[in-house]
């Protein structure tokens, strides 16, 4: 799962690939018909994270959880919801998702809390908040400003889904913080690794395709 992209564009556009399945990745060396086995599999695992209610969801009144260790908090912050985006393959659609827009005046305004089981964004005045579960995150990506600045971070989760967040500067600028968008996401990517619900199930789909995650 830790399969590491040497594509250039890649490299320049996008730091972290948390997780990366094989099966988005150009160059898989099992060819198409494993990639198709991997799709499989990897739909499989969402559908049964959703039963174990660790999908992700968007909830009124979210607070954070008591049981979910040690905490972070990025304030102010932005969030919104892109479209999940489709084709052909993942190395398509990967220039549009690390690339993306702005979005400032779609953004909800809260603070970004990561615990150590979960993404969690709780907005300002009462509106509907996100919770991101660790297990179903496929991918982390870090949006940069033309100065090669982060100014975004995305976590892309089951069915394509993309989650945008961006941490204002406390100045009210409305300018990304360069240094709390980077910390984010290291942050976020140490924890996802750390899951073990994560870390176990795809251990078990790599062992059923492969006979050994390594392989």
């Amino acid at each position: 799962m830790a399969t590491l992209i040497r594509s250039s564009l890649i490299a320049a556009l996008c730091t972290t690939l948390t997780g990366c399945a094989p099966f988005m990745l150009v160059g898989n060396p099992y060819g198409f018909a494993q990639l198709v086995r991997e799709s499989q599999k990897y739909e499989e695992m969402c559908q049964n994270l959703a039963r174990m209610n660790m999908a992700v969801s968007e909830l009124r009144d979210l607070r954070i959880p008591a049981d979910e260790g040690q905490v972070s908090m990025f304030e102010p912050a932005g969030w919104h919801v892109e479209s999940a985006l489709t084709g052909p393959s993942w190395g398509e659609r990967l220039p549009a998702i690390v690339l993306g827009g702005n979005n400032v005046a779609t953004s909800i305004a809260g603070t970004l809390v990561i615990t150590e089981r979960s993404v969690l964004f709780l907005p300002s005045e009462g509106r509907t908040g996100l919770r991101i579960p660790f297990p179903p995150v496929f991918f982390t990506y870090q949006r940069f400003n033309l100065m090669g600045e982060p100014r975004a971070m995305v976590i892309e989760t089951c069915n394509r889904r993309l989650d945008v967040f961006t941490i204002w500067r406390k100045d009210g600028s409305q300018k990304p913080d360069p240094d709390a968008n980077a910390q984010a996401l290291d942050r976020i990517d140490a924890r996802v690794h750390a899951d073990p619900v994560r870390t176990e199930l795809r251990t078990k789909i790599m062992h059923e395709l492969y006979g050994s995650p390594f392989r």
